[in-house]
């Protein structure tokens, strides 16, 4: 190798092995960065000749390339139920613009917050992707802009009551198998004309409750008529004190259990300054008669039913299969969107774009997106956050390699200094 060649030799080391302290110094200087990913540079030798009889001849090293490490940070708890880590593989999916040009873009630090239309958006205002929920809390298939309902849940109408019983009987019931007398007429304000009566809160289409009381007549031991009714100075063209009746029925039983419901008459109501036509259906699936158990006393042992007010936001929370449940000042719990995970064939030739986000590359493959823990993607933990990878102990240990390295080959470059020199004084 001649003077020059050496000289240059020593020049690549100093430039490649430059790079890598640049390197390491970003890796330490993101080690409080949340979803950093740490990077590592790929060092290559360099050949100029090959020189017959002697052999390949080096001209130093160079840096071939810069690679990301994908390695799992540790996940740290947050106050924000906003935030979100990922546990396992896979990336947020993020759409917006950055550095002029709109596109998609993934990253692995979950800080989010909903601006003022109700998108969760990270630092860079870019939109989080995901799946959104209909009214019910299903979850559709469109992937889209993440937006989540912050404002009132708007009152939902009752169309269904649903009543378990555990009908009244006494040990007599049991072995005489003989119809009971037949009751005085019906008359809700003589407690003598029914066997027994409930109590239950209904709603109309502007969330206003309304008061149904449910009366049961034994007509023998195995029916049991009923009658549902409001008070008519809740209904329009009602009389305050006067009952209208909502729905009449039988409910039969057989060997204890229930068995059907008959003579069904539903009648809608007009609930005043709501949506005319309310019909509301009564379901007494899962009620018991007394052959059941004689001994047992009449009692409502569960009542439900499908209508409510309207009811405030209070928080979100994220479950791991990342869908997110938004919780109302009433208990009401509804689902209202479900994040979207992208994984990638080879996560490792993505390109950096800065700010934690990456973006894809021929090589890196195309983005297979869908639901959390589903399809190799790792699942989510809500109220945390992933810190960055950087292990600061091995990178001040390649700081080391790197800075004795950088010494090592800059001695090259003036020992041929030297040798320059004594070349020049051979004239002398």
């Amino acid at each position: 190798m001649t003077i020059s060649r050496m000289m240059n030799a020593g020049l690549s080391g100093i430039q490649s092995t430059g790079r890598s302290l640049s390197v390491t110094s970003d890796n330490i200087a993101n080690i409080n960065t949340v979803g950093h990913r740490s990077s590592r540079a790929i060092f290559q030798d360099v050949l100029t000749q090959n020189i017959v009889g002697v052999g390949d001849l080096g001209a130093g090293s160079r840096v071939a390339s810069i690679d990301s490490l994908f390695h799992q940070g540790t996940i740290l708890g947050s106050a924000r139920a906003t935030d979100m880590a990922i546990s396992g593989k896979g990336f947020f999916t993020l759409r917006g613009r950055v550095g002029g040009t709109d596109g998609q873009f993934f990253t692995r630090a979950g800080q989010f917050t909903t601006d003022n239309n109700g998108y969760l958006v990270n630092a860079d205002n870019l939109r989080l992707q995901g799946y959104p929920a209909d009214a019910r809390g299903n979850i559709l298939p469109t992937l889209g802009d993440l937006q989540l309902n912050t404002g009132l849940l708007p009152p939902v109408a009752t169309t269904t009551a649903n009543l378990e019983i555990q009908f009244n009987g006494n040990p007599q019931d049991a072995v005489i198998p003989t119809p009971v007398a037949p009751a005085p007429a019906f008359d809700p304000t003589d407690p003598a004309t029914y066997s027994d009566q409930t109590t239950m809160t209904m709603y109309d289409s502007i969330g206003n409750g309304h008061r149904v009381d449910v009366y049961f007549i034994k007509r023998s031991l195995t029916s049991w008529e009923y009658h549902a009714q409001v008070d008519g100075g809740q209904t329009v063209g009602g009389t305050a004190g006067t009952p209208v009746t909502i729905e009449t029925g039988t409910v039969n039983t057989a060997a204890g259990a229930f068995s059907n419901q008959t003579a069904v008459t539903t009648t809608p109501v007009d609930f005043l300054g709501a949506t005319a036509g309310q019909s509301i259906n009564f379901d007494f699936t899962g009620s018991t008669g007394v052959s059941h158990d004689p001994n047992a006393s009449y009692a409502v042992r569960a009542a439900a039913q499908d209508g409510s007010a309207a009811a405030e936001f209070l928080e979100v929370a994220v479950n791991t299969d990342g869908s997110i449940d938004a919780r109302y000042n009433d208990g009401r719990i509804r689902t209202v969107g479900r994040v979207a995970l992208a994984s990638f064939t080879s996560e490792t030739n993505l390109t950096r774009m800065g700010g934690t986000l990456f973006q894809q590359t021929p090589s890196s493959g195309e983005p297979a997106i869908g639901f959390a823990g589903a399809g190799g993607r790792g699942s989510l933990q809500g109220s945390a956050l992933e810190s960055s990878n950087v292990d600061l102990s091995t990178e001040f240990v390649n700081l080391i390699t790197d800075q004795r390295a950088y010494q090592a080959t800059s001695r090259t470059i003036t020992t041929a200094d030297e040798l320059l020199v004594e070349t020049v004084n051979l004239k002398r």
